[in-house]
């Protein structure tokens, strides 16, 4: 990989813009985790747990919303070294722009209910253009101060001004334009763009899931949603592209590195030795940012083909094989399945009605209802699409190894002639000042 490649990845992923939305969205995952606890002991209602814990997920899902619209305007100031309330500007604009305003704590449980679609798309918009015209502001104008805040609000202001007028809501006007195209959304051709720009961000250092998901979570979190009820009610599953569907279909993580750590184990190089034994037990539960950022996979052109045709086979493979009726549909979803083993993932999120047993009666229980479901199939296909991940990684694999090694050897040998001349020039010091006038 040339300097001039690698510098210019690095100024993309630097820009203020990548840095407000890797660690604005990366941070506005926090609220969703601490509010779906209480959520789920105060106001989870449902008798069945899983659509208990999906429906306190789906509310939980609208802290996005606002945690980005504070979130990314707050680090797009900081990007630009500037200091400015762009994300709290932005943030009270999103709150004066919410359906309604709640009077009771059940009523936010409402509200975040009626926004979890379209919330993270409100936020981003008004980080992005509100916050981004305040620093713009400043930027252009040094001296204006705290006036540009002051400019923001003003347009802050006239935008609610004309959404109350018109008794337009917004997070309605997403929800009926993404419900009018949710057949594109549970289509093949939405999983491979989904899974093609997820892994385009990770390969460009920026955090894929987390961006992609902020937007999609939603809409793909509901159908998931769609198929639990289904199966409750023993009727057919609507949908197949869904948002256990993406979980399972990143084996071992973004680029699908499952069997990569495995390779790297018997490598002639001990730095990547070293990474294969640090990374081989996170890519087994899906994590593979170790590989990404050390090994590294960003910006790799060596192992770009199999990065991005690795994700690839696995969407494609995944949606006909349920198409056909290899494997059990995704009937199941929990909030951290994501982290499971593959072949175990697959039997879980395609096992309706799934449960953690407390007994030896309860697993016996669960064996009888996995063989019922048949959701032993997906692991069978998790298996066999990992043992074809590594016949596509592998020769592109023992070609950067290749490289690797030559740099190394080609490095070791640059210090060993710097050590020689060293020792020499010192040799030839000590003789002449050694030597009898």
């Amino acid at each position: 990989m040339s300097r001039s490649w690698l510098s210019s990845i690095e100024k993309l992923r630097d820009h203020p813009v990548f840095f407000s939305l890797r660690y604005g969205v990366m941070w506005s995952l926090l609220p969703v985790v601490l509010t779906m606890v209480p959520l789920y002991f105060f106001f989870g209602t449902e008798k069945d747990w899983g659509l208990r814990v999906m429906n306190v997920y789906l509310a939980s899902l609208g802290m996005m919303g606002p945690a980005c619209a504070l979130l990314i305007g707050q680090y797009l100031s900081r990007a630009y070294r500037i200091k400015s309330f762009a994300g709290w500007v932005a943030l009270a604009v999103y709150l004066c722009l919410l359906p309604f305003l709640p009077h009771h704590l059940s009523q936010v449980v409402a509200l975040l209910q009626d926004t979890f679609v379209s919330g993270s798309f409100v936020g981003f918009f008004l980080a992005l253009f509100l916050g981004g015209g305040i620093i713009a502001l400043k930027i252009r104008f040094p001296r204006l101060s705290w006036g540009a805040e002051g400019f923001g609000l003003l347009v802050g202001f006239f935008m609610i001004a004309a959404v109350r007028w018109y008794h337009f809501d917004l997070h309605r006007a997403i929800r009926t334009f993404i419900g009018a195209h949710i057949s594109t959304a549970d289509s093949l051709y939405a999983g491979i763009m989904i899974v093609l720009l997820t892994n385009l961000l990770w390969f460009f250092g920026l955090q894929g899931s987390a961006i992609i998901g902020s937007f999609t979570a939603g809409v793909y979190a509901q159908l998931i949603y769609d198929n639990m009820q289904a199966a409750q009610l023993g009727h057919p599953l609507p949908h197949i592209v869904t948002l256990a569907f993406f979980n399972y279909v990143f084996i071992g993580g973004a680029g699908t590195t499952i069997l990569l750590p495995f390779f790297m184990l018997r490598s002639k190089s001990k730095r990547i030795r070293i990474l294969a034994k640090v990374s081989l037990f996170p890519c087994f539960f899906n994590v593979n940012e170790t590989l990404i950022y050390f090994l590294p996979l960003v910006a790799n052109l060596e192992l770009a083909i199999p990065f991005f045709l690795g994700p690839l086979f696995t969407v494609i493979s995944t949606y006909y094989a349920i198409k056909l009726g290899l494997m059990p549909n995704f009937s199941y979803f929990i909030p951290g399945v994501y982290y499971l083993p593959s072949p175990l993932l697959g039997i879980v999120a395609t096992t309706p009605g799934f449960f953690f047993p407390k007994s030896l009666l309860g697993i016996k229980r669960l064996i009888d209802l996995v063989a019922a479901s048949g959701s032993w199939k997906s692991g069978i296909a998790a298996l066999v699409q990992i043992a074809i991940l590594g016949l596509l990684y592998y020769p592109f694999y023992k070609a950067f190894e290749r490289h690797v090694i030559e740099q190394e050897k080609e490095s070791e040998e640059k210090e060993r002639v710097e050590k020689d001349l060293n020792f020499n020039l010192l040799d030839s010091r000590w003789s002449e000042e050694t030597q009898p006038s």
